[in-house]
């Protein structure tokens, strides 16, 4: 290469990186983030997405959007929580791309770099360009923030985050009332999305009093009915009490699950400095104290809670006024996310690896804060060699952690290793080997699952186990269990299926009728179990009348068979169908 086309290349290579603006910085995120993921495209679906997706009828008709924010009661039909927007996406992505697992990935990726780069927009306003850039990049990179990116259902955990931080950027550019009211409305957007959404209000109201005092009045006025209004929506939904998923530690009362705090807490700062094993679901409970499980981990804690106090202390006495104002406020965000996920209220699992998103943005805010206040050179050798060091660690687990996500199978088997005494993941392991034919292994991992906590769906997937190896009566028996722990039109589905094969046919249409329809009037798949029934007994009326409901509700290649041979008086046979 001639010498002047050589120099203008290096040239050209060293304008790529300085001047090292916003754009260029938001420009690195993007690529790194797809090279990053870009193997967990191509992953299927797993463990609820099958529920939340596949299986759900809510989201196969966009009729329904206006329902899911205010008809009482469909939400329940599914979900125990109100989180309209989520439906919303699912049903507008099932319309639109069917049920294509590539296109799901693919926009969660875009939300979790999305987030990263409004992340990396509000770290500008308190740090430098360098420093806002390695927080957010640690931030998109960090592998316990890999299940919100590559676990469909956690797509919730995405979106109440992306829209909330939309709020906050809002606020770091406020100039108006103008301003503040679309703040609100990505407040509202993101507790529509999840409940934990609301943790934003407090975040917008406590950054009004420190950082925008003259519009404070406003923002906490504007926030606090933002939030009355969604949760008057929210009871005309679902009703005031909704029972809330079960788990152990759900079950247990709060006097008892005060002693797994603090093993609750070492989690998410083990994880997030070490994050070294990882797992879909954690379950553990300790209700009694010990030294390794309580005592050690509280240890620890306030050793944590110490040393941030003490640097609050050092930056109050010794650094500016900004300096120290930076930092409270990314402590109380960092404890505010966890103080929401220590099991003061119950939740559906121990501890959950997307539910440090929320709390990551304190604890990288506290560390940039240091970064400036002892002057931490980012251009310094050594320092850079220390910092990529560390971000090649977190890529690398993060890339390996993409490839565990690629079938239900594949994260089940690997997770169990790592969180043996979860009842979830034995479940799904359960539907995993029940996927690849293998009951029997199916049916002891249901069972190891009820063993360790009894609930709906693996009582649901140890009758499908028991159904495949023609054992009707438990089968039967597991499925009415499972609806005794909560409604399920899998469920449902199941015993009428069963019904064609196994039992009275003049007990299975009471029960079709009176229960299973009344419950799930608009489930195709009964109807059409009831018309087989109906039209193998004899009662060709009734089959006409039951086969218009069916395929007035599902239109899938049996319903249509069925329909066009009963309306058409062809004989109809429909057999047991192997369902999950």
């Amino acid at each position: 290469m001639p010498a002047h086309e050589q120099k203008e290349a290096e040239f050209s290579f060293k304008n790529y990186f300085i001047p090292f603006t916003n754009a260029k910085a938001i420009h690195f995120l993007i690529i790194i983030g797809f090279l990053l993921y870009c193997n967990g495209l191509l992953n299927g679906f797993v463990g609820d997405d099958f529920g939340q997706v596949l299986n759900n009828n809510l989201i196969k008709s966009i009729a329904n959007l206006p329902s899911f924010y205010f008809s009482y009661g469909i939400q329940n039909i599914l979900f125990t929580y109100y989180r309209p927007i989520i439906l919303t996406y699912f049903t507008v992505f099932y319309t639109i791309f069917g049920a294509n697992p590539f296109i799901f990935h693919l926009s969660q990726l875009l939300f979790h770099i999305a987030s990263t780069i409004v992340v990396f927009l509000f770290y500008r306003t308190f740090f430098k360009r360098y420093v806002a850039f390695l927080l957010s990049l640690i931030f998109l990179v960090h592998p316990i923030n890999s299940e919100t990116v590559l676990y469909i259902s956690y797509t919730q955990d995405l979106l109440f985050f992306f829209l909330g931080m939309l709020s906050l950027l809002f606020l770091t550019h406020i100039r108006s009332n103008k301003t503040i009211f679309f703040a609100c409305l990505f407040t509202l957007l993101s507790l529509f999305s999840k409940e934990t959404g609301v943790l934003f209000i407090p975040i917008t109201i406590v950054y009004g009093f420190i950082f925008a005092k003259k519009y404070l009045r406003e923002i906490a006025i504007s926030q606090t009915t933002v939030f009355i209004f969604y949760f008057l929506l929210r009871i005309h939904a679902i009703g005031l009490f909704v029972k809330a998923l079960g788990s152990p530690i759900g079950n247990l009362p709060l006097s008892q699950r005060f002693v797994s705090m603090p093993a609750i807490v070492f989690f998410y700062l083990k994880t997030f400095f070490f994050p070294l094993t990882l797992a879909s679901s954690y379950e553990w409970i300790y209700t009694s104290i010990d030294f390794v499980h309580v005592i050690l981990p509280f240890f620890i804690d306030i050793l944590f809670a110490a040393v941030v106090l003490s640097l609050s202390f050092i930056l109050w006495k010794k650094s500016s006024h900004s300096l120290f104002s930076r930092f409270i406020f990314f402590v109380f965000w960092f404890f505010l996310g966890l103080l929401f996920h220590l099991q003061i209220i119950s939740l559906d699992q121990t501890v959950a690896e997307r539910w440090f998103y929320f709390s990551m943005v304190g604890m990288l805010g506290m560390i940039g804060v240091l970064f400036e206040a002892f002057c931490v050179n980012l251009k310094n050798v050594f320092v850079i060699l220390f910092i990529s060091v560390i971000l090649i660690f977190l890529s690398i687990r993060t890339f390996v952690r993409t490839f565990d996500w690629r079938d239900e199978f594949t994260i089940a088997s690997h997770d169990i290793a790592t969180s043996q005494d979860a009842w979830g993941v034995e479940n799904e392991l359960s539907y995993a080997y029940f996927q690849k034919g293998d009951f029997k292994d199916a049916k002891f991992h249901a069972e190891r699952s009820i063993y360790l906590y009894p609930y709906k769906t693996n009582y649901l997937n140890l009758g499908a186990a028991e159904m495949s190896l023609s054992d009707y009566a438990s089968a039967k028996k597991a499925f009415m269990e499972s609806i005794k722990l909560g409604s399920s039109n899998q469920a449902y589905d199941n015993l009428a299926f069963l019904a064609l094969t196994y039992g009275d046919p003049k007990a299975s249409m009471r029960f079709l009728k009176n229960s299973a329809l009344a419950t799930y009037p608009t489930d195709g798949n009964l109807w059409l179990c009831l018309t087989a029934l109906e039209y193998n007994f004899g009662d060709r009326v009734a089959a006409k009348i039951d086969i218009a409901q069916a395929y007035k509700y599902e239109q899938n290649a049996q319903v249509v068979s069925v329909y066009n041979a009963i309306m058409n008086d062809k004989p109809v046979t429909i057999g047991l169908t192997k369902k999950l």
